[in-house]
């Protein structure tokens, strides 16, 4: 890298914020609760900050005071540019503000050398900001996927485990839900939408609202999950996700649940030591405008428990493959005494446990178990 001068500092307005470095390792941010504004400049040294960013300038001794008050040249090289010294400025320019580049010292550096590392810099500005402005939204957004805590439903222990995808921006779309409804029963939903990213994540939103919105226009789920159907088919016709909606009404000796299936893996049925696959199969929602769902009414008695999951759960792909359903099958029959959130948290171990630490996709895992009547 040529050598410049004795102090160099970028100053970056972006926004009408205001942040500066120098070659010191200072840092006007540094321990400020809030962003230093470009008004808390005065007007004439914003005036000779923007005049600085719009071409190479040598300034010759005595600088003024506005520009170094503007680039926030510190007092040692400050004394120098009073003299004979000389500040030299190149500009920043980005898509998302401006900015200078200056150099202070006893001459001018080579200025199509300073003007080149000067567009260096600026796209190097550019990327990271863009990078950070895209990180910012996947953790905003990722933030708001991640499931509400779990309710307190009388005579049901809940569990559940929700594991996002590794990579930041990566977004996935697997969601589980339990809403209230007016007459006492829960509506339960646990869905995958299609791809990553944003558009994932916009979509999560969406069918999540659209079947808390369903839960409370009709008693039955599969037509919950043909108002899903059509609200995903009328978007844009490219869209689609698996889910299972159901109600669930608690009882005194257990609960009753009425379940829907849009292409959505079946739910597993521990019942003793023995394990079942509820029969519950549908077509996948937002792809055709014929579909069909065969419903499954369960009785739960104290002591079953109900696994939900997503697919990214038997999908885990390790260095052994993927992981397939039978080993989840054999944690959960071995589980028949352990609590709900146990129950995830075992199976949650097994996934990663598989993986040995490759990449996955988002997993989701929702389990009910019927506690035991309280005795009389």
């Amino acid at each position: 890298m040529p050598y410049f001068g004795r102090w160099a500092g970028v100053t970056f307005v972006d926004g009408g914020r205001l942040r500066r470095f120098d070659s010191a390792g200072a840092d006007d941010f540094a321990g400020r609760t809030k962003p230093l504004k470009l008004t808390e400049l005065g007007s004439a040294a914003a005036a000779e900050l923007r005049r600085a960013s719009a071409g190479v300038v040598v300034h010759r001794g005595p600088v003024p005071p506005e520009l170094i008050a503007a680039i926030g040249v510190p007092p040692g090289p400050a004394e120098g540019l009073a003299g004979a010294g000389a500040l030299v400025t190149a500009p920043l320019r980005s898509p998302s503000g401006y900015g200078v580049l200056a150099v202070a010292g006893a001459d001018p550096p080579d200025l199509d050398e300073l003007a080149a590392f000067a567009d260096r810099a600026a796209r190097a500005v550019a990327f990271a900001r863009a990078y950070e402005e895209r990180a910012t939204l996947a953790r905003t957004l990722r933030a708001a996927l991640v499931p509400p805590p779990l309710p307190s439903i009388a005579g049901l222990d809940l569990g559940a485990a929700y594991r996002p995808a590794q990579e930041t921006t990566q977004i996935g779309g697997d969601f589980y839900d339990l809403t209230p409804r007016p007459d006492g029963r829960w509506a339960l939903s646990i869905g995958d939408v299609c791809g990553k990213g944003v558009e994932a994540a916009v979509l999560t939103g969406q069918v999540r609202q659209s079947l808390r919105t369903a839960s409370l226009i009709t008693d039955v789920p599969e037509a919950a999950l043909e108002l899903l159907n059509e609200t995903l088919r009328r978007s844009d016709g490219t869209t689609f996700a698996t889910a299972l909606f159901g109600l669930l009404e608690p009882r005194s000796d257990g609960a009753a649940l009425r379940l829907a299936s849009g292409g959505h893996p079946a739910p597993l049925l521990l019942r003793g030591h023995e394990v079942s696959t509820v029969p519950v199969r549908g077509t996948l929602i937002g792809m055709l405008e014929d579909v069909s769902f065969q419903p499954a009414q369960l009785e739960l008695g104290a002591g079953d428990v109900l696994l939900f999951f997503t697919d990214g759960a038997p999908e885990a792909r390790g260095p052994g493959g993927m992981l397939g359903i039978e080993p989840i099958v054999r944690v959960l029959a071995d589980s028949a005494d352990l609590r709900a959130q146990a129950v995830t948290d075992r199976i949650s171990q097994l996934v990663m446990e598989h993986l040995h630490g490759w990449p996955h996709d988002d997993i989701a895992l929702l389990a009910l178990r019927c506690t035991p009547a309280p005795a009389s």
